[in-house]
């Protein structure tokens, strides 16, 4: 995996429940998306904070799958020997 992969929603797991804090979420995910998953389009993020008073809010991805077999995928292990001369049956 990229070591930087994800979004580091856990810096925002003892946050308040404001507009900032939702804004920043959306802001994490949208960044993590851009960066980490070329094989979709993110049309909209929503939030529904109805449980706000237990601590818990719900996190709606809208999106739109652009392609479906990129350069970028992994699938394991087959990314870890694309374009070498390694023998398969070593693996």
């Amino acid at each position: 995996m990229h070591p930087e992969f994800g979004c580091d929603l856990h810096s925002q797991v003892f946050a308040g429940i404001s507009s900032g804090t939702l804004a920043t979420i959306s802001d994490l995910i949208s960044t993590a998306i851009l960066n980490y998953e070329p094989r979709v389009t993110l049309e909209d993020i929503t939030f529904n904070d109805d449980g706000a008073l237990e601590g818990q809010i719900f996190v709606e991805l809208e999106y739109t799958i652009r392609k479906i077999n990129v350069r970028t995928n992994m699938v394991y292990p087959f990314y870890l020997i694309e374009g070498t001369n390694i023998d398969q049956d070593l693996l």
